[in-house]
């Protein structure tokens, strides 16, 4: 395939990302208005923390799933799902237990318990739907998170279940999302069981593929556990500004970074790095407009949501600095993992380095939080919670900044990318980008302050929004000759189509 041809399937990818973030929005506003500070802080600790950790045991072997099964080794596949299954089960166990120790309702830990079970398959599924149907797989998650709201709305809005009802959704979206996901896949790959040989599982089992995805699998794990630590010895009452703070910063995050792994793909099928970085560009320019505007105007964002938390919204810009950041290394990663063409020993060499680099960043980071939480619970320094959040988010910024930097710590990746190539090619977009969203945002944006009422505060928001984001899109397409060029290509396929 052609740039051209990448590009189309980037922005198809993109565009049921989008789709997938905007409805997850809605789900998110309905839970942080309906849901107790307490219910919040424990059910965000389950979807959002619970689901890294889960994502981190699976990784240790699983990231080599995606690469084999890429490069059309189908072997793989069965021994996916049952690193899956066994991981669900152990996590599961796990799960229930913290839960009913902070919750102290069994019914809550073990719907609890079978999400993350559930969740386990669903990781699985993607990964293999991701390797063999990159379009698919795009529309797969739109239909799940589609599902997940509309029970959300039925269970939640309407019913007024509470956690029962938000638990209940998490589990019915990724339980048909699993069947989904399985039934595209076998229409893709013929799975035989016959197919499954031993040196299939050596492969998998080999010492440095071993080492590589423990590296990677910790990182997930250790990313989890910041949240666990501040809940446990701090309260929910930060736990849930938090995570409020990262409502859409982190569905925007989660949306687009998926759609990074098409980068990696196109790198094992052979597509150059230099082809890649132009489609990564079209993503942060994207995304950095709207981060630029909620930067700006803060309050209104937060006010959307729910307006008790107020007293964080001049934090936004902290979190929209980091999750640019936190996009910029996950492209680069995966471009770089795409361009690592090897199979077996020889490419998790080339991977460990990195890794190992990213797992130190990621102690240091949880070191930092629970040295934070130390100084706090020893009165040695008198911190208030909008202190706490401040030197909390600090501290993820420059967790964010190393993941970006940890990729110069192997030879070989710098060999392909050096440093002043990245700040030439990607780096100083980004400041462009960045400075036409901010200035924009001064010209275009709501008139009226601020108001409690959620419909009115939309009312408000949206249609600045909207004209800002149109305003952006096309100043972005005539000063970026690459982005310019990449949707004029897509456009001209689809008219000759």
């Amino acid at each position: 395939m052609n740039n051209r041809e990448h590009g189309r399937i980037m922005v198809i990818r993109l565009l049921f990302f989008f789709l997938s973030a905007i409805i997850t929005v809605i789900s998110g506003m309905i839970l942080v208005r309906k849901l107790s500070l307490a219910e919040y802080a424990v059910y965000q600790v389950i979807n959002k923390r619970f689901t890294l950790i889960t994502l981190g045991i699976i990784n240790v072997i699983d990231i080599w799933i995606f690469r084999d099964v890429a490069r059309l080794y189908k072997k793989s596949l069965f021994a996916s799902i049952k690193i899956g299954f066994l991981s669900g089960i152990l996590l599961a166990i796990l799960t229930y237990l913290y839960v009913n120790t902070i919750n102290g309702d069994s019914i809550v830990g073990i719907l609890s318990a079978f999400a993350i079970f559930i969740y386990s398959l669903w990781l699985v599924a993607l990964n293999v739907l991701e390797a063999t149907r990159p379009v698919i797989v795009s529309i797969h998650r739109f239909v799940t998170r589609s599902i997940y709201v509309i029970s959300i709305i039925l269970l939640v809005y309407i019913l007024k279940e509470g956690i029962f009802g938000a638990l209940s959704s998490l589990l019915m979206g990724y339980f048909i999302g699993v069947i989904l996901a399985y039934y595209w896949i076998k229409k893709r790959v013929d799975i035989r069981l016959s197919e499954v040989h031993s040196t299939n599982i050596r492969d998998l089992l080999d010492k440095n593929r071993i080492t590589t995805g423990i590296f990677r699998g910790l990182i997930y794990i250790l990313s989890g556990l910041d949240v666990i630590v501040v809940l446990n010895f701090i309260g929910n009452i930060v736990v849930s500004a938090f995570f409020v703070l990262k409502l859409i910063h982190g569905i925007i995050l989660e949306a687009f970074n998926s759609s990074f792994r098409y980068l990696q793909y196109a790198g094992l099928k052979g597509e150059s790095a230099s082809n890649l970085i132009s489609l990564l560009k079209l993503v942060l320019a994207i995304v950095i407009g709207p981060l630029a505007f909620m930067s700006i105007y803060s309050t209104h964002v937060v006010y959307l949501l729910n307006p008790q938390y107020e007293w964080i919204a001049p934090l936004i810009w902290l979190i929209s600095i980091q999750v640019t950041m936190d996009l910029l290394s996950s492209g680069l990663s995966n471009i770089l993992m795409g361009e690592i063409r090897e199979r077996g020993s020889s490419e998790a060499l080339s991977l460990k380095m990195y890794f190992r680099a990213r797992f130190i960043v990621t102690l240091s980071y949880l070191c930092y939080v629970i040295v934070l939480v130390g100084l706090d619970k020893s009165n040695l320094i008198a911190i208030d919670r909008y202190t706490f959040m401040i030197l909390w988010l600090l501290g993820l910024l420059l967790s964010s900044f190393g993941n970006f930097i940890s990729y110069y710590a192997v030879k070989w990746f710098r060999s392909i990318m050096p440093l002043k190539t990245i700040a030439r090619n990607i780096l100083s977009y980004i400041a462009m980008y960045s400075v036409v969203g901010l200035l924009l945002s001064f010209v275009i944006g709501p008139r009226s302050s601020p108001s409690v009422f959620f419909w009115e505060e939309l009312s408000i928001l949206i249609s600045p929004a909207l004209i800002f984001y149109i305003f952006y899109l096309l100043l972005i397409i005539f000063f970026d000759k690459d982005v310019r060029n990449i949707i004029l290509g897509i456009a001209k396929t689809l008219m000759n189509k």
